[in-house]
């Protein structure tokens, strides 16, 4: 059987950029002027976050805001493939053409991985079934039902990077699809009976999913969402990430001055403010960071978080470029609701680190990237 670092060779990008011809722009889509000219598109800002099971009428909200940009949307495998090979991307073409319309963006975040729902799983039928596969994927840990599939098998991972590829042929070119994004890297899985698991081939597995990302995207701002990775898998991710012209992003935002003592400070952290200005840098501010009874407290984390709490570590601590706000729906449950959230982004004028990363530069070549990256 061949590895994943031969599978990961054989696909890996090569970094020709395709400059798109329209003008770079800034937080609030102006144009970025004589300044250097981002080879993606380029549209930093604050998006609304919604799930999956979203409705396009929860969209409206953000339509009379010129703060923010559009929405970033999570979109699963399953609903994406539903048949081998039969490809149904009715749903995210319905959503940027409702976006489009009313002058906003879409960014996509695509969810191969995620919680089990009434015997739904976030794949394809198929991997869980076909011989092929051996079962396609690993139950998440503990009580809550959940699943990864095994990116580190060479056949699984290739039938993610082939719906990574016919998402790119359709989308890459619509000026109003933003970017797409990847989940978190945490492992959440037993290590020790997962089929051919180690770290190294999962951390591989990702590499070879943005390989392919970024192949199939050359104008699409394309971020892995970063949280946690055991040893050096990190701090190698994140420069594969650097190197070959991609973004880190994060599933939270947990502001360093009301963390509890002893709560793990995200690992991730530290390379947000090593490579700001430098690659594409986002979080989002999800249902956890708002919620008085979610997971967060049970686990006896600070929190709920207010909106200026936020916005100031993602701003002064993380130095993003965009911000993704969770949909929520206000008091009691939350300690705010959307509209609150929206008022506050109108407060701060939609800011947020707006200029071209290093590595979204035209002509930017990766700085001597390294073999196997290549």
């Amino acid at each position: 059987m061949k590895t994943i670092s031969a599978f990961c060779a054989a696909m890996c990008l090569a970094f020709a950029a395709h400059p798109s011809d329209s003008e770079s722009t800034g937080g609030k889509g102006t144009p970025g002027g004589s300044g250097p000219r981002a080879r993606a598109k380029w549209h930093p800002g604050h998006y609304m976050l919604v799930a999956n099971q979203h409705d396009q009428s929860m969209f409206d909200s953000i339509f009379a805001s010129e703060e923010f940009q559009g929405v970033q949307a999570r979109y699963y495998w399953s609903e994406l493939e539903p048949e081998k090979d039969a490809y149904d991307f009715s749903k995210i073409e319905s959503d940027l053409a409702y976006l489009e319309k009313r002058g906003k963006r879409l960014f996509v975040q695509l969810m191969y991985r995620g919680s089990i729902r009434d015997g739904a799983y976030p794949v394809p039928s198929y991997i869980l079934k076909d011989p092929e596969y051996h079962g396609g994927v690993e139950m998440y840990k503990g009580d809550k039902p959940g699943c990864l599939p095994r990116l580190w098998d060479p056949a699984v991972n290739e039938r993610i990077c082939e719906l990574v590829r016919r998402l790119g042929a359709r989308f890459d070119a619509e000026p109003y699809f933003e970017g797409v994004n990847f989940p978190e890297s945490a492992v959440s899985i037993d290590r020790s009976t997962a089929r051919g698991f180690s770290n190294k081939a999962h951390a591989e597995g990702v590499k070879s999913i943005l390989s392919a990302a970024r192949t199939a995207f050359p104008e699409t701002v394309v971020i892995q969402y970063v949280n946690w990775m055991s040893g050096d898998a990190m701090k190698d991710l994140v420069d594969f990430l650097y190197r070959n012209g991609l973004g880190m992003g994060g599933p939270d935002i947990r502001p360093d001055e009301v963390q509890r003592e002893g709560e793990k400070r995200v690992a991730s952290y530290f390379y947000y403010e090593a490579y700001a200005g430098k690659m594409p840098l986002a979080a989002a501010a999800q249902t956890p960071e708002f919620s008085y009874h979610g997971n967060r407290q049970k686990k006896g984390q600070a929190g709920p978080f207010t909106p200026e709490q936020i916005y100031a570590m993602g701003m002064a601590t993380l130095n993003l470029n965009y911000f993704f706000w969770m949909q929520v729906g206000g008091p009691p449950a939350y300690i705010c609701s959307f509209d609150d959230i929206i008022a506050f982004v109108k407060s701060r004028k939609g800011s947020v680190h707006s200029a071209i990363p290093k590595n979204l530069v035209r002509g930017f070549e990766g700085e001597g990237r390294r073999d196997e990256d290549r």
